[in-house]
């Protein structure tokens, strides 16, 4: 009977991305390997636990079940024919990291009213961020660069214009801010001011 466990596998290298640990690894060099067993757990936190079963010939595995600005530990053992378990790999750690960028403000809308001489702008936001966030609306004038105009309360999505200079051309555009990030600034929405 098979008494002798597989050699150890290794891993060699881990790559952290917003949303994903991606690990490259040695697999174990002994033949009778039948699949490679990746554990994972919060150090300190929580128990080795499997997280993935990977063929014997694997050499890469990326973890897509990561929450941003947690720290994971990896190790890697190999199981052979007679399901004997090589020791496990040194371990390794990845924490998927926030860039920063947050969605951009879409389906901006602007309606001029002649009457009170006024421009209301409404937006839409396709996802409610978890730290705390705000709107800011930039406007400009005519052939002028955007310049800040004010800021709305998260969860507000509209804002009446009353301070126009005057007829003529005005563009406006909309950008998300949180306490940890930021989005790009929406395409600009161009409308007139008229008698």
């Amino acid at each position: 009977p098979d008494v002798v466990p597989p050699e150890t596998p290794f891993i060699r290298s881990v790559f952290v991305e917003p949303k994903s640990v991606h690990l490259e690894f040695a697999p174990s060099g002994s033949k009778d390997v039948k699949e490679h067993r990746l554990e994972r757990r919060i150090p300190g936190e929580t128990p080795w636990t499997q997280h993935a079963q990977l063929s014997a010939t694997a050499s890469a595995y990326t973890d897509t079940l990561v929450i941003q600005n947690t720290m994971y530990e990896y190790r890697l053992l190999a199981i052979d024919s007679s399901n004997l378990a090589s020791l496990p790999s040194p371990s390794v750690v990845g924490r998927p990291y926030d860039t920063g960028v947050r969605p951009v403000v879409d389906s901006i809308r602007c309606v001029y009213d002649s009457v009170s001489n006024s421009v209301k702008i409404s937006w839409e936001y396709p996802s409610k961020p978890v730290d705390k966030y705000w709107f800011v609306l930039y406007r400009a004038y005519d052939e002028n660069d955007l310049t800040q105009l004010t800021a709305t309360a998260s969860g507000v999505l509209e804002f009446t214009d009353t301070t126009l200079f005057g007829y003529g051309r005005y563009r406006y555009a909309v950008r998300m801010v949180s306490e940890r990030g930021e989005s790009p600034l929406s395409e600009e929405y161009i409308i007139t001011a008229t008698r």
